[in-house]
């Protein structure tokens, strides 16, 4: 299980500021290896302790929290976007063709979260999405979990068994296979 991010670890606002920029090369370049591109208008960003821990950073910095309180909740929010042994985390990113059209691509697409779904061992791990009071709201970006059993999880860390993630929303299909660098990094995550 992956380990929980506590406010006793987090570096202070001065020192993080210090850090910043050899963080941000780090997770830029974690992000890379475990973004996945769902056709054309969608993409998957699957989070790790690092680029979970990187959001709590960015967001105490930019709200300004010192307050021992205040971190204990944050850090207890983004607890929740960890992957764990059988938990893929993953932020999902819906994309217009042009900036302009955003709102009614997302229109289009409403629901997506519910016919998106992780393909392994022959058998489909639907999304879940995060708890939400509008569980339909249309939104650019959406954190959703896919939780394995335990022989999925098994078959995932084996390189040879095909995984895929596929959509069948009305108004839009794509699949993609997870391979390669993003693969190898959900493996690490799995084990």
């Amino acid at each position: 299980m992956v380990e929980r991010i506590k406010v006793g670890e987090l570096m202070s606002l001065a020192d993080y500021e210090n850090a910043r920029a050899e963080w941000r090369r780090r997770v830029i370049g974690l992000r890379k290896a475990r973004r996945l591109a769902v056709g054309n208008r969608v993409s998957l960003q699957f989070e790790s302790r690092e680029t979970v821990l990187f959001q709590v950073y960015e967001t105490v910095r930019a709200e300004g929290i010192i307050d021992r309180a205040a971190l204990e909740a944050e850090c207890l929010v983004y607890n929740e976007l960890l992957p764990d042994s059988r938990l893929l985390s993953v932020a999902m990113q819906i994309e217009a063709p042009d900036g302009n059209a955003l709102r009614a691509a997302l229109q289009q697409l409403k629901g997506m979260n519910r016919h998106l779904a992780l393909w392994v061992a022959g058998e489909a791990v639907k999304a879940e999405l995060d708890a939400t009071p509008h569980r339909d709201a249309v939104a650019p970006s959406q954190h959703l979990r896919f939780r394995l059993s335990e022989g999925q999880a098994a078959a995932f860390v084996r390189p040879q068994e095909p995984v895929v993630i596929k959509i069948d929303h009305p108004n839009y299909q794509a699949q993609a296979a997870i391979e390669g660098e993003t693969r190898r990094a959900l493996i690490e995550d799995i084990k």
